[in-house]
């Protein structure tokens, strides 16, 4: 959405709302500090972040009514969706290596190597069963990703079911 303020060549409602922001990770900080340590720091400033987002979208929503929140609902449902399913498993592998008698910097070793990454796998693969809207910009990426690295790479496009190399 910040974007969208400065294409529009709106430099003052970005800062404002930056203000605004930064007014409620400050107070946020100092209460939730006290009884919560650095996760409270965390909290803070994750509630800075996200009503920042939140203000600069309706911003930008009353300029470009096409911009609505409303348009981005499907594509944000299938991303909650995603993300559950991957939190879902990685909190069920981790669960399950640390019920194993592996010493923890073992487990700790897998989860880097193997739990996240397989994670991150489980993510892609269900935004792509769930058809998100924005796939093909995805594939068109790690083609362009692929050029660059000069690695021959035949990706699948979601609409026509023909590969397609770079």
């Amino acid at each position: 959405a910040i974007r969208g303020c400065y294409a529009m060549k709106d430099t003052v409602m970005p800062v404002r709302i930056a203000g605004i922001a930064f007014g409620v990770n400050l107070l946020a900080s100092l209460a939730l500090m006290r009884w919560f340590g650095t996760a409270g720091l965390a909290w803070a400033g994750n509630v800075a972040i996200i009503l920042q987002a939140v203000l600069l979208q309706v911003a930008l929503a009353r300029k470009v009514p096409t911009l609505h929140v409303s348009v981005l609902v499907p594509s944000l449902v299938k991303i909650v969706a995603a993300t559950a399913a991957m939190a879902t498993f990685v909190a069920l592998a981790w669960w399950a290596l640390r019920a194993t008698a592996l010493p923890l910097r073992v487990a700790d070793l897998i989860a880097v190597g193997g739990v996240i990454p397989v994670g991150t796998v489980l993510y892609a693969a269900v935004l792509w069963a769930l058809r998100l809207e924005e796939r093909e910009e995805i594939v068109d990426l790690a083609r362009k990703m692929a050029a660059k690295l000069g690695l021959p790479v035949k990706l699948v496009a979601s609409t026509g079911g023909d590969p397609k190399s770079p």
